[in-house]
Parts: C-alpha cells; sequence; structure tokens
C-alpha cells in the first residue's frame, strides 16, 4: 500500500484548495503475472533492437500488442482493495477487481464500487468560489469545469451510506467485453459533460475575419 497524509500546497492556488487531498491511500495488488513470459518477450524485444536498431520501435509497438494475449493466458487479476482520496470536505473511495481478457474490445473486464461523501458541500464551496472577484478568467473556467464535472457525479451517484457511516453517493462500474464502461448501469460515455467548440470566425464584406 502507498499513500501520504497531511499534503499542503503553499500558497494553495485559490481555485484548487477545497479540491486539494490531504489524505490518499492506494492499495492494490496483482496475481497471475506472467513475469517469466513478460521477461522472454522482453529478452527478446532488445535482442532484435540491437541487431536492427532501426526495428526497436516496431519491436515494441509488437510487445504492446501481444501483452493482452500473454495476460490474458494467465489469468492477470488487478485487484483494488482501497484507493482512497480526502480532506476535510470529501472523501472518496473505490474497490473493484479488474481482468485481463483478450477476447474483450479492452483487453480487460471488471467490476469496482466508489463511495464519494461530501459531494453536496464539495459543489456548495466551489459555487461560492466562482463569486470571488479575485480570481482570474482562467481560475473561473477550471472551477466551472469542475463543477460540471461534480454535477454529472451528483446525477449519476446512487443515496446511499458510506464505508464511515455518512450519507454518500454509491457508483457501481462495470467494464465489459464490448468495451463499454457502465456506471450504475449508464454508459459513462453518455454522462460526460461535453465542451462546446469555439464559433468560426466569420468574414464581413470586405473579406476580414470577425468575431
Amino acid at each position: 500500500a502507498l499513500g501520504y497524509n497531511g499534503l499542503n500546497i503553499v500558497p494553495m492556488p485559490p481555485d484548487f484548495d477545497q479540491m486539494t487531498p490531504a489524505l490518499v491511500t492506494i492499495d492494490f495488488s496483482v496475481d497471475g503475472l506472467p513475469f517469466r513470459d513478460l521477461a522472454d518477450m522482453g529478452k527478446n524485444s532488445l535482442a532484435a533492437s540491437i541487431q536492427a536498431p532501426v526495428m526497436a520501435q516496431m519491436m515494441g509497438l509488437q510487445a504492446l500488442m501481444t501483452l493482452p494475449q500473454i495476460m490474458s493466458k494467465a489469468g492477470t487479476t488487478l485487484t483494488l482493495r482501497d484507493i482512497s482520496v480526502e480532506n476535510k470536505t470529501y472523501s472518496s473511495h473505490i474497490a473493484g477487481q479488474l481482468k485481463a481478457d483478450m477476447n474483450a474490445v479492452n483487453s480487460v473486464t471488471g467490476t469496482a464500487k466508489m463511495e464519494i461523501t461530501g459531494l453536496e458541500a464539495l459543489i456548495g464551496s466551489s459555487s461560492e468560489k466562482m463569486k470571488d472577484p479575485k480570481l482570474t478568467k482562467e481560475q473561473k473556467s477550471r472551477i466551472q469545469d469542475t463543477l460540471s464535472l461534480l454535477t454529472v457525479l451528483q446525477i449519476a451517484g446512487q443515496q446511499g451510506t458510506g464505508k464511515n457511516g455518512q450519507p454518500a453517493r454509491i457508483y457501481n462500474f462495470e467494464i465489459g467485453k464490448d468495451g463499454k464502461m457502465l456506471v450504475n448501469g449508464t454508459d459513462l460515455s453518455t454522462l460526460m459533460p461535453k465542451k462546446e467548440s469555439p464559433s468560426p470566425a466569420k468574414a464581413d464584406d470586405t473579406g476580414k475575419k470577425t468575431k
């Protein structure tokens, strides 16, 4: 397990203070990792690239393409025991398992569960930040992007109780063989906010571009 406790950034960016995690935990394990096959693949790629340096990139690409097949055959699994970030405003915890699967579109299938507490408080504090007259245009834009993502999380999450007993938003993720990632049964790609493309400049009667 990896992690840290007590992160402090000085000076703290005004558009980032409520998001900065004070505590991070990364606890995971990998089972069924085919060390011998991976080592053999690495040695073969290295030997080929030494004999023909111009082929180094191609050999590296070939190795990456065969990696899912090797890991799928070995039944490699990644278990997320606890991936957590939190501060005094919010906390987020993820646990789940991913398995290499050569027959899947993304070469992996799996499920995971995420719990977020304090989401409404985080949205509230971010909204208050938008009223600060000292913020630059760029800072307001970043806060607005954050608010958009937080709103998506609020809408997509199911109301429930977190591991600490507090009210939480619950997200059940599933990555299927078809490559789709579902969140509580909904395709994640349909939930993500889309930025509008800037309107192209129009030309006036003189041929000059106008905004």
